[in-house]
């Protein structure tokens, strides 16, 4: 390992182990001190009395405080968006093609039904995650109709139709739902409703210029921010203009022009087999256990989770030039775990292989891939020989652009 890669590689435990305020880049460096400010060119960061400019297209993330899960004892539901917004609601209505509630990160709300994807409304002892995996073991999905998601008999029951209005009518307190079904309106009461998947919608195409994440556990996708000692100015993508205060955000995450997440991408070989009988196939943003990304401590919203022994191939055409990543054993098994991780370049090894196990810390990994067509990753069986616990992490993996 290299005096840089460990240099960061130290920074990345000591940000993660006191929760400071912390800014990754583009290129997995990451840089821990207080954010001044945050503009279209520019961040300002401050640390040991001096001030450090890094610039706007280089950011990654930033992270400002704990981020909290949306708390369902004070939301009502949560919506989620195609954009990927996820808002926690309460008092929800639907009417002239408008969803309006109320969101603790962002006041009272409106956006339009067709930037909605669903609608996840849980009971008293459930939680919208709760539904929404309910939802997606049963495979729910809206393609030319609405789908009513209905609670009885602690049955999940879905009804195809057309959501037509959310409201309460009047002189009542409760909120129907007006749904179409059989050619015939329907209502019935919101509180019966766990969930309204929506039929698909295009969208307006709108630029995305990255995600804030409030301490509430609301995502929303915007297309402009700055950022101030105070206060947060940011342009939605399905909500508007907004101004929130900076003690209300957890987090900003960027889209990056000139880096693909490895995760996005699909390999165009894959061959996976364990030491016995048992294949633990590889996962898109989760760990081989199917659990978040965790890392000495820190999650990770995009990565590759792999066990021994797999082979990854991608196809990368010569279009970039650095390949980088969080690498190390998911702290789901750790200490357990003893794999070797190697990269090779059209058929050719790409520097040496790493070691990874259980006792180790993280490593950031920075490969040249420079002309490269094919990249194949490899994790194999460390020198125990075995595939124990050999869940590896390629926390943020991303590929860099030639040029950027």
């Amino acid at each position: 390992m290299t005096r840089a890669t460990w240099l960061t590689a130290l920074l990345l435990g000591a940000a993660g182990a006191h929760a400071a305020q912390r800014v990754e880049t583009i290129d997995a460096t990451v840089l821990s001190g207080q954010v001044i400010s945050i503009d279209d060119k520019a961040l300002i960061l401050r640390g040991g009395g001096k001030d450090q400019s890094v610039p706007r297209g280089r950011l990654v993330s930033v992270s400002l405080d704990k981020t909290q899960q949306i708390d369902h004892k004070v939301a009502q539901g949560l919506v989620v968006t195609h954009r990927g917004d996820a808002l926690g609601l309460k008092g929800l209505q639907l009417d002239n093609g408008r969803l309006v509630f109320s969101n603790a990160l962002l006041g009272r709300t409106q956006i339009a039904l067709s930037d909605a994807k669903a609608l996840f409304l849980p009971g008293k002892a459930e939680t919208a995650r709760d539904i929404r995996r309910r939802c997606e073991t049963m495979k729910i999905a809206a393609v030319s109709h609405d789908i009513l998601v209905v609670a009885k008999d602690n049955k999940l029951l879905p009804v195809q139709g057309v959501l037509k209005r959310i409201a309460a009518p009047r002189g009542s307190s409760q909120a129907k739902v007006f749904f179409r079904w059989q050619e015939t309106d329907r209502t019935i009461s919101l509180s019966n409703v766990r969930a309204i998947v929506l039929a698909k919608a295009a969208p307006a195409e709108t630029p995305i210029a990255g995600t804030l994440i409030g301490r509430d556990g609301t995502r929303v996708a915007f297309s402009a921010l700055t950022l101030t000692d105070r206060a947060c100015k940011v342009q939605t993508v399905t909500a508007g203009a907004r101004t929130i205060s900076r003690n209300a955000i957890a987090g900003i995450r960027f889209v990056t022009v000139g880096a693909d997440d490895l995760s996005s991408m699909r390999p165009t070989v894959v061959k996976e087999y364990g030491f016995f009988d048992r294949t633990f196939p590889h996962r898109l943003n989760l760990s081989a256990g199917g659990g978040p990304l965790r890392l000495n401590g820190r999650e990770y919203a995009t990565g590759l989770g792999l066990h021994s022994f797999c082979e990854l191939t991608y196809a990368l055409d010569g279009k970039y030039a650095r390949l980088v990543t969080v690498a190390g054993i998911d702290d789901a098994v750790r200490p357990a775990g003893n794999a070797e991780l190697s990269f090779l370049g059209d058929g050719r090894p790409l520097g040496k292989a790493t070691a990874l196990t259980g006792k180790d810390r993280p490593a950031v990994l920075r490969v040249d891939v420079t002309g490269v067509k094919t990249l194949t990753i490899r994790v194999g069986f460390g020198s125990d020989g075995l595939d124990v616990a050999d869940h590896v992490d390629l926390a943020a993996a991303r590929l860099i652009k030639a040029g950027t």
